[in-house]
């Protein structure tokens, strides 16, 4: 009786190794949105795009920032 059981564990250890499929766990995007990171042309930390200002193809982090830049262009 107790080969059995061994036989029977074996069998089963030897399935869930190779055999069964795992279930993976797949994560829920929705109504999420990606971000993506831009560097402020006048500090240079990264802040969010959605965040930052846009001037053509500048961005900056602040709007003291964007001022600055555009007085030091100025001049």
């Amino acid at each position: 009786m107790l080969r059995i059981l061994i036989l029977i564990a074996a069998v089963w250890v030897i399935y869930r190794l190779f055999f069964h499929k795992r279930k993976t766990v797949e994560p829920d995007n929705k109504g999420e949105k990606r971000l993506s990171a831009v560097r402020c042309s006048f500090c240079g930390i990264y802040v969010d795009k959605n965040d930052a200002i846009n001037d053509k193809d500048l961005f900056f982090c602040s709007r003291d920032h964007y001022l600055n830049y555009k007085d030091k262009k100025s001049k």
